[in-house]
């Protein structure tokens, strides 16, 4: 479509690519490249006003600073992500769709596609507020962009965003290991042609930011708390706020879109290079006290809380008689010895762990993330615990 625009003779560039946008938005269309043909779009059309949603879900992540098998604590990543649903990587202009990132070791959750402050590409995104595991090293923001809502800065003209562990390269820092935790109950990501809608931008933009929940893990004891989601921005510019595109499991245009728990669409694009122990995902928008689950009786064994999504994601899938058709659940403690590449001793897919899975439901590796060294086996949970506190509160 942006070919078509082009050819039209009036915009080029990233602006030819903003006025392909609205134009699918509003008539979805979907190009053959090897018939040369169009037709009807796989997402739904957007009415003058109406919201831009998705199907609800939530994601748990379990992933560490980084630091290799050897005990060397490395330098953090400048962009990594952590987890994406995405049929490209987020610097494609079809990589439209969900991600939690790590960027200079900031906690960001993004929907859409391109970096914070680009112009001509839909986007909401903004940086979690962990509770624990936080740097003494911070981030100030003053930024303020054009074509672009953004919260107000919290002191004057400057926002402080609070940053993971880098123990490699901040005193005082540590090892630390993470559980963050992404709810998103389908309501609206964006509006189009806002114009025709009688609320203000501060009440559409409210509607949006609930839309989404976000928790930590205390992993000491099971205890799940809420995090901020804060210095939110979204795209504001040609009668359409926030993200317009179609979005969901299948991604907006591409039908081959895959889940990466531990890095983007491609191979070798905005890899995460932490650890990692474990993504779970479940197709519905799950409450607080679904993540925490129940307070163990005996407490005989970490972790404290039992049928959890957070802690103990197969005991919630049991006791609420989910499967692979609702649930996904990878772990790498479940499968220490799962498919291997013997020549190479690679691990590339980890299957889902829940009932009725199929091989259709394996989790890709991708780029270095296959390699051993990349996840952690743990019998003892005392071992993500380190540096948290024994909350009680």
């Amino acid at each position: 479509m942006k070919a078509v625009i082009v050819a039209e003779g009036t915009y080029t560039g990233k602006p030819a690519w903003n006025q392909a946008l609205i134009r699918l938005t509003g008539t979805p269309n979907s190009y053959n490249n090897t018939t040369s043909t169009w037709s009807t779009g796989s997402y739904s059309a957007l009415a003058d006003g109406e919201a831009r949603t998705g199907k609800p879900f939530t994601i748990t992540s379990t992933f560490s600073t980084n630091f290799d098998l050897d005990g060397e604590d490395e330098s953090i990543d400048n962009a990594g992500t952590v987890w994406a649903m995405a049929p490209k990587h987020y610097g494609r202009n079809q990589g439209g769709g969900w991600r939690l990132q790590q960027i200079h070791g900031r906690l960001t959750f993004q929907i859409g596609n391109m970096t914070r402050n680009t112009g001509n590409y839909n986007r909401v995104d903004g940086y979690l507020k962990p509770v624990f595991g936080v740097s003494a090293n911070t981030d100030l923001q003053t930024h303020n962009p054009s074509g672009c809502y953004q919260d107000p800065h919290e002191q004057g003209d400057i926002t402080t965003v609070y940053q993971t562990m880098n123990p490699a390269d901040v005193t005082g820092d540590v090892r630390m290991w993470y559980q963050i935790t992404c709810v998103y109950n389908g309501g609206p990501v964006g509006y189009y042609k806002t114009s025709a809608l009688s609320e203000t931008e501060a009440e559409l933009v409210q509607n949006i930011k609930d839309s989404f929940k976000f928790y930590q893990t205390n992993l000491r004891t099971g205890k799940v708390h809420e995090i901020d989601w804060h210095h939110i921005q979204m795209t504001n510019r040609d009668d359409y706020l926030g993200f317009i595109q179609g979005v969901g499991y299948e991604g907006d245009r591409e039908a081959d879109t895959r889940f990466g728990a531990f890095c983007d669409g491609a191979a070798n694009a905005y890899v995460f290079e932490g650890n990692w122990a474990g993504t779970w995902v479940t197709n519905t928008a799950l409450s607080h006290s679904d993540i925490q689950g129940d307070t163990s009786e005996t407490k005989a064994s970490q972790p404290f809380r039992v049928n959890g999504f957070a802690m103990d994601p197969l005991g919630w899938a049991t006791k609420n008689n989910k499967d692979a058709t609702n649930t996904w659940i990878w772990s790498p403690s479940h499968h220490p010895d799962r498919l291997e590449d013997t020549s190479e001793n690679k691990k590339d897919p980890y299957p889902n762990i829940t009932s009725g899975a199929a091989d259709s439901n394996y989790l890709k590796a991708q780029a270095s993330m296959d390699d051993p060294d990349y996840f952690r086996t743990q019998a003892d949970n005392s071992y993500w615990a380190n540096n948290y506190p024994l909350d009680t509160a």
